[in-house]
């Protein structure tokens, strides 16, 4: 069953109950009404033929004294005078002495239908006289002595009848009342539960694929908060799945470049190595051949090091931050690179403008270290390389300037990628894999920061490297 479908029959049954317990409580309440009023009317009618019959004494005083049958006469003659003053169509009047009836205006003994009690002085109950319903009340009073029984029958047949109407226009009431619940609520619940079904089949579409689909259903009821919470799942969900899709394709990308780039050293290692074998070489070739075999497994074990900082890097989710001095920190990647800035005759300048840093000292070495290295590769002997650390754009940061031979302004952009080599065979040459500025980009992004990079060809190359979110404005 749909959930409109039970909503509705849940408000029909709540209305239902409201109702009925509001019209019972209506129909008690003018049912009450009725009755007090008919039991009102019949206590009235006995006040008024009391009074009457009670006159008799103070006008026959002189009369208490009679025998037993002329007061008996004497009060049933004043007693039908006074009924016929009173008589009417929705009055009834009985008289009885000592357990006799001596008048009565309707068919029923009104003392064999309710019976006077002997502690009971006055008394009132609903009875059917007839054809009709009547409220009867009676009271005992003296006259002249003796001990009478006055009734009186007030008709309630309207009174009930205006009952019956009553509850019958409330039972319609109820009916259209349910009626019109019935048809109004199933229309306005499908509409507010309409947003609900566009949501069903949003997340039905993203199921299946269509990861840029929202719902965009506006409002600030709770589906419309809803709504803006699924939209942004859905973007937080494309967001991830694009990120995954895009380290996927750029793993399946490394791979290949990496398959790549082992397949030179291991063709040279076999090529040499079966050159031994197989050929009569003398031992010069031999020696020669050995030199290249040692030289392509060097390149693959510096190959496999890089990709495994790479790898380390990338899942490394803890850093050990901590307040570093930055003139120790320069000082090490001096001493790191000393032998080949010293091969080459190459001056590595230190300039600190900034006294400390916070961020990881291993990670933060390596870093500089490859940075200072590519400088050395890209630059001419005798030349000079600028390491400087200071604060831009709001955020510490270091600097490395290098006079070598620049990059072409449409590599720029490919330099960080993993392989990626500007001069190939210089690159081969020196010992390079490719990996180093991917490793610098990863560390520098590890730290919530990035780098970038500023070359002209001919001029040299500048790299900074921003340990923070940098602030434009400043």
């Amino acid at each position: 069953m749909k959930l409109w479908m039970k909503l509705t029959l849940i408000a029909l049954v709540t209305a239902l109950i409201f109702l009925s317990t509001g019209m019972l409580i209506v129909v008690n309440i003018v049912c009450d009404s009725v009755f007090q009023t008919a039991q009102r009317d019949c206590q009235n009618g006995l006040d008024a033929l009391a009074a009457h019959m009670e006159l008799i004494n103070a006008s026959h005083e002189n009369q208490a004294n009679e025998d037993f049958i002329t007061r008996r006469a004497l009060i049933a003659y004043y007693f039908q005078n006074t009924a016929g003053v009173l008589q009417n169509n929705q009055s009834r009047f009985s008289l009885w002495i000592d357990g006799i009836c001596f008048f009565q205006t309707s068919k029923v003994h009104f003392a064999d239908l309710f019976p006077a009690q002997a502690q009971v002085s006055e008394a009132y109950r609903l009875f059917q006289l007839d054809e009709d319903f009547a409220y009867l009340g009676y009271r005992k009073i003296t006259v002249l002595g003796l001990p009478l029984v006055i009734y009186h029958a007030s008709i309630a047949t309207e009174s009930l009848n205006e009952i019956s109407r009553i509850t019958h226009a409330a039972q319609i009431v109820l009916a259209c009342c349910l009626l019109l619940t019935a048809l109004i609520t199933p229309i306005m619940l499908r509409r507010g539960l309409r947003p609900l079904s566009k949501l069903a089949h949003m997340a039905e579409n993203i199921a299946e694929g269509a990861y840029n689909a929202r719902t965009s259903i506006s409002g600030g009821d709770e589906v419309g908060q809803l709504s803006l919470a699924f939209d942004h799942m859905a973007d937080t969900v494309q967001q991830k799945i694009e990120t995954l899709e895009n380290n996927a394709q750029k793993q399946e990308l490394l791979l290949s470049a990496l398959t790549h780039e082992l397949k030179t050293p291991m063709t040279a290692i076999i090529g040499y190595a079966d050159g031994c074998l197989t050929l009569p070489l003398s031992e010069d070739d031999k020696a020669s051949a050995v030199k290249g075999i040692l030289q392509a497994a060097k390149r693959v074990e510096r190959l496999s090091s890089k990709m495994m900082q790479l790898i380390t890097y990338r899942n490394r989710d803890v850093l050990s931050i901590q307040q570093l001095s930055v003139k120790k920190l320069l000082t090490q990647v001096m001493e790191e690179t000393r032998v080949q800035c010293k091969q080459r005759h190459i001056h590595l300048h230190l300039h600190c403008e900034i006294n400390t840093v916070l961020g990881d000292e291993d990670l933060l070495i390596n870093l500089l270290t490859n940075l200072v290295d590519n400088a050395c590769k890209a630059s001419q002997d005798q030349t000079s390389i600028f390491l400087t650390a200071c604060k831009r754009h709001g955020v510490p940061c270091f600097e490395v300037r290098d006079q070598g031979c620049g990059i072409p302004p449409e590599a720029i952009s490919l330099v960080f990628e993993p392989f990626y080599r500007v001069d190939k065979a210089r690159d081969r040459k020196l010992g390079g894999a490719g990996l180093g500025l991917t490793l610098c980009r990863i560390i520098a992004e590890s730290h919530g920061g990035s780098i970038e990079l500023q070359s002209h060809v001919g001029i040299g190359t500048i790299v900074t490297v921003y340990l923070g979110r940098k602030d434009d404005t400043i």
